[in-house]
This record gives C-alpha cells, structure tokens and sequence, in this order.
C-alpha cells in the first residue's frame, strides 16, 4: 500500500473522521477508498452509457433537439400549433387561449 498526503477541506475531514467513529468505516482509509471506487464507477458508466438520462451531454442542446426531430415527418410537423409558445397554459393545462 502506499501512503499518499491528501489535504482536504474540514468539513470532509469531519465526514470521514465521523463515518469511522459511527462503525460505518473500520478505517479512514477505507472511506476514500469507497470514495473513490464510487467515482470510478461513475466515470465508467459515464463513459459507456453517453446518453444516459442521468449524466449531463456535452453537445448543445439544438443539436440534441435536431436529432430528437429527425424521425418527425413534414405532415407531422404541419399540425403542429404556431402559437405555443405564447399560448403555453392553454396546450398545457387546457385554459382558454388568451388575446394577442
């Protein structure tokens, strides 16, 4: 094993020193160590799963919604409403269309 000198801030100091007093760690050691397992495993499925829901996208997000409407046909798009953005309460929750 080797030793590694790690400064870290008071209040994970404080997490690590009270999960071993709780029993919940036998050693400080052991809850980096958990630590860090746990953001390998985020990385990895970050890295194997892009697209998951859960993890952010690094593409702008008109290119994501390019994509989503790649499959909408042009008769599809046809009855689409115009005014949905300025009609918004009225698609959404059914309340009457308000003036313009």
């Amino acid at each position: 094993m080797t030793v590694m000198n790690v400064a870290i801030s008071k209040d994970l100091e404080e997490f690590v020193r009270g999960a071993v007093k709780c029993g919940q760690f036998p050693t400080e050691t052991a809850v980096l160590e958990e630590a860090l397992r746990l953001l390998i495993h985020q990385a990895e499925r970050a890295q194997s799963e892009p697209n998951n829901a859960g993890m952010a996208s690094h593409r702008p997000i008109w290119a994501q919604a390019l994509e989503a409407m790649q499959g909408v046909s042009d008769e599809e798009l046809a009855v689409l409403p115009t005014d949905g953005a300025a009609q918004i309460d009225h698609y959404i929750y059914g309340t009457p269309k308000r003036e313009q």
